[in-house]
């Protein structure tokens, strides 16, 4: 693989490559290419959760994806419950009844952080997962089973049989890419959570408040990843490029959750694989972290299927940590 001015592409496995630096799409676009998914058409999952500062995929990182796949790009989210001006309080129970606020604040979500025109590019086409299973436009329940069956997998939550939206069955097999802002607590905050690729696909079931499934955070977390594994290629990517999150207690923002952290800028840090629990685990070593033992990585391995440990041990040759 070419060097970009000292910028270089590492493969850590056949199938998880990392680098340190990127901010432009050249090699973005060769690093995805040994994925084989800087071809489109490529589906791409991006993190939009809040608005906090680092805490989401911006317009900035958004782009340099879209600008790094030739072709179509389908960007795919459901709404999410803090993703408005905290105005009104969405539940697990009131989400209907807001409907129409909830797209109101997702359009002004999108114009305030520029995302809007990203999605307006004629290369890009945004499918809202909540807004197609609401108006019923979803592959049947059926159909999703024997999908699953076929891949020998089910799911613990019933009523994600419903929850695929039969619109991106126009892209079945294409690669799914799940593009997660690294948001990783510091050993010593007191904070035990991580948010990656696995934690990423969360956002694609389709209530907007999805507090319902906090008990069980885990098996909904892949459960999600079977349901569009079973129909797409499923791949992790954790970024850091223009932002990451580091939650400490002396950080500089506070979330409305209680966490404090600071916005760690221009790491220009993306980790992708084939295996979304492997880029996972290597991105959480690269920022000193061992999440290999943590209940998500080990639902993982069990419902997704296993992945090697040791990339916890080869982040420590890259000294990102420091």
């Amino acid at each position: 693989m070419p060097v970009y001015d000292g910028l270089r592409i590492h493969q850590v496995r056949d199938d998880l490559y990392f680098a340190r630096g990127l901010r432009d799409a050249a090699p973005l676009r060769d690093l995805l290419a040994q994925l084989d998914c800087a071809k489109g058409p490529v589906l791409l999952k991006p993190n939009w959760f809040s608005p906090y500062p680092g805490q989401f995929t911006e317009a900035a990182t958004l782009a340099l994806f879209c600008d790094a796949i030739d072709g179509e790009k389908i960007v795919v989210e459901g709404h999410a419950s803090r993703r408005n001006d905290g105005s009104r309080e969405i539940t697990p129970d009131n989400g209907r009844e807001n409907w129409a606020w909830i797209r109101e604040q997702e359009a002004a979500y999108f114009a305030r952080f520029g995302l809007d025109e990203v999605l307006a590019r004629d290369d890009v086409t945004y499918v809202n997962v909540t807004e197609e299973v609401w108006e019923g436009r979803t592959v049947p329940a059926a159909e999703v089973g024997e999908a699953l069956e076929g891949a020998s997998a089910s799911l613990l939550y019933q009523e994600l049989y419903e929850a695929l939206p039969a619109k991106l069955m126009a892209w079945r097999g294409r690669p799914l890419l799940s593009l997660a802002r690294v948001k990783i607590a510091d050993p010593g905050s007191g904070a035990a959570g991580f948010s990656l690729s696995l934690k990423n696909m969360f956002g694609l079931l389709p209530e907007p408040s999805r507090a319902a499934y906090h008990d069980r955070l885990p098996e909904a977390i892949t459960d999600a990843c079977l349901l569009y594994g079973a129909y797409f290629r499923l791949l992790g990517a954790c970024e850091a490029i223009f932002h990451a999150v580091r939650v400490r207690e002396t950080g500089e923002h506070e979330t409305d959750w209680g966490d404090r952290y600071d916005d760690l800028e221009g790491l220009g840090v993306v980790v992708a694989g084939a295996r979304p629990a492997e880029a996972d685990a290597f991105a959480a070593a690269l920022f000193g972290v061992d999440v290999s033992s943590r209940r998500l990585m080990v639902e993982a391995a069990a419902r997704l299927g296993p992945w090697d440990k040791m990339v916890v041990l080869e982040a420590g040759r890259y000294g990102l940590e420091t």
